[in-house]
């Protein structure tokens, strides 16, 4: 497993995350309100959710 998801999985487990409820985080904090159509238009559309 990658060091960097190691980390970030230790992190938000503090926060009783995974890694998949951050990434809709990120998501809507970055690009605002959005369906849960297009959530996951994003998140499963190869598409880098951290681009803007």
């Amino acid at each position: 497993m990658d060091l960097t998801k190691r980390r970030m999985d230790k992190y938000l487990s503090e926060y009783k995350l995974t890694t998949s409820q951050w990434s809709v985080i990120k998501l809507l904090s970055d690009k605002g309100e959005l369906s849960q159509e297009q959530i996951a238009d994003k998140l499963n559309g190869g598409r880098n959710i951290w681009e803007k």
